[in-house]
Order: C-alpha cells, then sequence, then structure tokens
C-alpha cells in the first residue's frame, strides 16, 4: 500500500490531485533534465553524482541537453549543471520541472513534482520500498 493511502486510511481523509502554483523562470535554453541531488534525509541522499555527471555530460551535450541542479540552499554544487539551488521558491522548481525532459533525482518533492506533470523519471530509492513511496499522482 502506498504510504498516502495509508495515511488516508488512518485519518479518515479523501485523497484528491492537489493544485500546483507555477511560477516562471528566465533561463537561456529550453532543452534540460533536472537533477536534485539530496533529501532533508541523509538516508536518501546520494554520494555519487559527480560519476552520474561525468556518465551522463557527453550524452546529452551531443543533444545540447543542460542539467539544472534544483535543492535547497546548502546543496553542494555539481560541476556543469546550471545550479538554482536557494535560487527558486516552490512555485519556480514546479516550472522547471514541468517545463523539463526528465527528472532525475533521490526520492524528495522534485520527483512528486515530476510525477504530477507525468515527466519520466529516474529515482533513487534508499530506505523505503519505491512501490510504497512512488510519485503517487501521474503515470506509474
Amino acid at each position: 500500500m502506498h504510504l498516502l493511502e495509508r495515511y488516508a486510511l488512518s485519518s479518515s481523509s479523501k485523497i484528491d490531485k492537489p493544485s500546483v502554483y507555477e511560477k516562471y523562470f528566465p533561463l537561456g535554453f529550453s532543452n534540460y533534465i533536472t537533477l536534485q541531488i539530496s533529501s532533508k534525509f541523509n538516508s536518501k541522499s546520494y554520494n555519487h553524482w559527480d560519476e552520474v555527471i561525468n556518465i551522463l555530460l557527453p550524452i546529452l551535450n551531443n543533444y545540447s541537453i543542460k542539467i539544472i541542479q534544483i535543492g535547497g540552499a546548502n546543496e553542494r554544487r555539481l560541476p556543469e549543471c546550471y545550479y538554482t539551488c536557494g535560487n527558486t521558491n516552490l512555485g519556480q522548481v514546479a516550472y522547471l520541472i514541468k517545463n523539463s525532459m526528465l527528472h532525475l533525482g533521490v526520492d524528495s518533492f522534485g520527483a512528486h513534482f515530476a510525477g504530477y506533470y507525468n515527466k519520466p523519471i529516474v529515482c533513487l530509492y534508499s530506505n523505503n520500498y519505491a512501490n510504497c513511496v512512488y510519485p503517487y499522482w501521474g503515470y506509474k
């Protein structure tokens, strides 16, 4: 059972699709993927993003696709990524994810926004089973 369904069942609440307020964020390019490298929980963090970027960059560069790093103000800056951490609000992050080609990252709000917008997702799950915490809205 999905975690959201478990919460709803235990609190006698109804699950409904949320509304997300998007706010424009200016960029000088339109082909990009979003990347969120950590969560507020250390157990959901992944320490090898530099290697992932090194593998992806030659392929993405062939197609002129950029990487936008999203997240909190204290995120470690990854090389070759357009760094927006701490410079965006949730509405701007929603806008960036909605207009991205793919979302890559850990189990966090970015993955759930991507699911809401039916974006392709590559998500790393650590201490939770993916079938219990996957993005609830959007294509499974």
